[in-house]
């Protein structure tokens, strides 16, 4: 039974009432040809018709010896209950040689016929009696298969191939790239494809990890013979909505198309699976001012089984579209395509490597095809994997290739890309210098540590507890379903906390940026909780996602400093339970945000009092303790990595800061060609005109900007300094002075 055909499978189903309607306990053969002689699009119909044979006739003859049982009501059970009888068995299995014979892989109705014009039983001597044999099936057959080729390559008669692609015509030509790393989900496809009700999968996903791509994939699979029988010799056309719509003058016109391409699917019988890719856009297609849209057409055929369809929308598209027309989304069932992970993104770059080499005439090393998607998952959080591994790849290559074209002579040569090719495409996408992409991970972390002590002066303690956190995770020694590393900085204002998160960012992503800086002062109403993950359903600002989610969505490593975090309202606080243990949250629109690439800082000025007053470590430990369980619940505390205290900077750590500052001051100068000479006596006339040292290093620069900078700008707007003169800056007993040396040479 499996081998026959979708045609004779629905004969088959229909029979079932036949018999039950003259009493039958098994389907008959009789009962089987009566509704096979009635089917208008069979080939037996079409054959009994070409040999001018009085089908009417030939039924009547039929059903002549059964006493009709119109009374009988039919009941599931009923029709669960009849199977077919063993003659029928003998017709099909004697069908299915014929079938052999002529090179078919599943039993279609003309076998049926063949076998039967050769039987000696009732039903085989009508037949005879009607003068249909062997050679004249067959010359019929002959006829109705030049017919339909006719009417197949006629772009009048044929609106699914003027309409639609043939996917599966494309994937014997050898115009699909390989599939890997799916296969899981085109399992799930082919699964959903065999079920008996909602057998119409829909791929959902963000642009460009590889919805399309599976069904290809599935294409080559029908090609190749290597899905099962059910699927065997069955088209896949790609429905081109454009075309539909294009050109449609009149009312009516677009309807009439799209009905035509419905019903030559209706009459494969189950032959072609519908794609339609974007299949958001059916909703509205070619709708007026009625509410007679492409979807409303589709659905009444969805509804009966009649049309086998494969739908294809981002994740965004489906819950704007489909998900509103309850009707249309129940028909299908939901395939999630994810994002891969970096491993598996790189076994499919491998597998699709040749394909990008042959066009090119390039090779790939493992390390540019390593980088195109370690880059990508870092530096291009716009876009998915693989596409934008695989466009880094594409463009990196024909980069090579142009560079190479100039530099050699020889260009027929096999050009090696490099990950130091790929890098320089990144840079160029995202402004990134290419020395920062290609630095050695090892090393940045092996230097983490002395870098930071560079930049942020007089925290040694804050800087090796977070130094020590990110080495933690970066080798996998810490929990990957966490975030990197999570801690409170607490401390009076202006000794380094936020400089330190920034300069975290600079080393470890490169880019400042990195810091997504939320004011949680902001946030001290319950409200605001909508503000920080996204407003749910039904609220104003829904469609704009929340401030943080979003901004983690779409820079997914990043430094999540959240200054002043005691400020916030309770409820909001509470909100970091499940990001600082599960490394995610869900926004307002239900997406599930990735919080496990980020390092979770929040800064609070609990115990700055004690801080500046306590001189012994121990005892200040134990007041800022209690202070923070006064404050925070023990949860919440107790998810938190570590709690650092910011120790207020000494005379020392300031001169410091003053000498970084003016390093930094005296650069800008130089870009200007402007020589600076400093005298040391400066710095310290600088720390003496902090007000108080309890404000940190905030002050500094407010004192360089007004005695300094302010000066010598003004002397620079004024003409008194001007490209190449060689200035000094000193104290001159009372103040700081600035003096242009070249200028009081002359």
């Amino acid at each position: 039974m499996n081998k026959l055909n979708n045609e004779l499978k629905q004969v088959l189903s229909e029979a079932k009432f036949i018999a039950i309607k003259f009493n039958h306990t098994r389907i008959k053969v009789e009962d089987f040809f009566i509704v096979l002689a009635k089917h208008k699009n069979s080939n037996v119909y079409k054959i009994l018709r070409l040999l001018n044979i009085d089908i009417k006739d030939l039924i009547n003859e039929v059903v002549s010896e059964y006493k009709d049982k119109n009374s009988i009501r039919y009941s599931q059970e009923m029709l669960d209950s009849i199977v077919a009888s063993d003659s029928l068995k003998e017709i099909i299995m004697k069908a299915s040689i014929e079938a052999i014979n002529m090179k078919n892989e599943l039993i279609e109705s003309q076998h049926i016929l063949l076998a039967l014009s050769k039987e000696d039983s009732t039903l085989g001597k009508k037949i005879k009696n009607k003068g249909i044999d062997e050679s004249k099936i067959l010359e019929g057959l002959s006829k109705i298969q030049f017919s339909n080729e006719k009417n197949y390559n006629s772009d009048e008669e044929s609106f699914l191939n003027k309409y639609a692609i043939d996917l599966t015509k494309c994937a014997l030509e050898n115009k699909f790239n390989m599939v890997l790393g799916r296969e899981d989900e085109l399992g799930y496809v082919i699964e959903i494809l065999l079920r008996k009700s909602k057998n119409n999968p829909v791929l959902i996903g963000e642009p460009g990890v590889g919805k399309t791509a599976i069904v290809e994939g599935l294409a080559c699979l029908i090609v190749q013979g290597k899905v099962p029988d059910e699927l065997k010799n069955k088209k896949i056309y790609s429905l081109d909505l454009g075309a539909l719509v294009a050109g449609s003058k009149f009312r009516g016109e677009f309807e009439e198309r799209l009905k035509k391409v419905i019903t030559e699917i209706q009459n494969s019988y189950g032959q072609i699976i519908l794609f339609i890719d974007e299949m958001h856009t059916l909703v509205g297609a070619g709708s007026t001012d009625g509410p007679m849209d492409a979807s409303n057409l589709l659905k009444p055929a969805l509804a009966r089984g009649e049309l086998h369809c494969i739908g294809a929308t981002t994740i965004k598209e489906y819950r704007k579209y489909i998900e509103k027309d309850p009707a249309l989304e129940r028909r299908f069932k939901t395939v999630l395509v994810e994002e891969p992970s970096i491993e598996k993104t790189i076994h499919i770059l491998h597998g699709i490597k040749n394909i990008y080499e042959d066009y090119h005439n390039v090779k790939f090393n493992r390390s540019a095809i390593k980088a195109a998607v370690t880059l990508s998952s870092r530096y291009i959080s716009e876009r998915f994997l693989p596409d934008k591994a695989i466009d880094l790849l594409d463009e990196a290559a024909a980069r090579k290739k142009i560079i190479s074209k100039v530099d050699r002579d020889n260009s027929s040569d096999v050009i090696e890309v490099k990950k130091s090719d790929i890098a320089e495409i990144v840079s160029k996408w995202t402004k990134i210098p290419v020395s920062d992409l290609l630095e050695d991970e090892a090393r940045k972390l092996r230097n983490l540590e002395s870098h930071l002590k560079k930049r942020v002066i007089g925290q040694n303690k804050a800087v090796q507890a977070v130094s020590n956190a990110v080495i933690r995770s970066r080798v996998c020694l810490s929990n990957p379903r966490k975030p990197i590393g999570s801690f409170i900085f607490l401390g009076p204002t202006g000794v380094g906390k936020t400089e330190l998160a920034c300069n975290l960012a600079k080393i470890l992503f490169n880019d400042i940026d990195s810091v997504i800086r939320i004011d949680m002062s902001e946030y001290q109403d319950k409200s605001m909780l909508a503000r920080l993950i996204g407003a749910p359903p039904g609220y104003v600002g829904y469609e704009e996602g929340g401030q943080l989610t979003e901004k983690v969505r779409c820079k997914p490593y990043s430094i999540v400093l959240l200054d002043e975090i005691e400020k916030a309202h309770r409820d909001i606080v509470n909100i970091m339970l499940q990001i600082l243990d599960d490394g995610r949250v869900t926004d307002g629109q239900g997406r599930t945000i990735n919080f496990r690439n980020t390092i979770i800082i929040m800064t609070s000025n609990i115990g700055s009092k004690d801080i500046l007053k306590e001189d012994d470590e121990e005892k200040l430990n134990q007041k800022i303790k209690k202070e923070l369980i006064k404050e925070f619940s023990p949860e919440f505390l107790n998810r938190i990595d570590e709690s650092i205290i910011f120790k207020p900077l000494s005379k020392d750590s300031l001169i410091k800061i003053i000498s970084l500052q003016l390093r930094e001051f005296i650069a800008q100068l130089q870009n200007k060609n402007i020589k600076v000479n400093i005298t040391e006596n400066v710095k310290l006339l600088i720390l003496d005109y902090l007000e108080d040292l309890q404000f940190g290093a905030r002050p500094i620069r407010r004192s360089i900007q007004s005695k300094i900078i302010t000066p010598i700008s003004r002397k620079i707007v004024e003409g008194n300094i001007v490209e190449g003169d060689s200035i000094l800056i000193f104290d001159n007993g009372k103040e700081i002075e600035i003096r242009n040396e070249r200028r009081n040479k002359k």
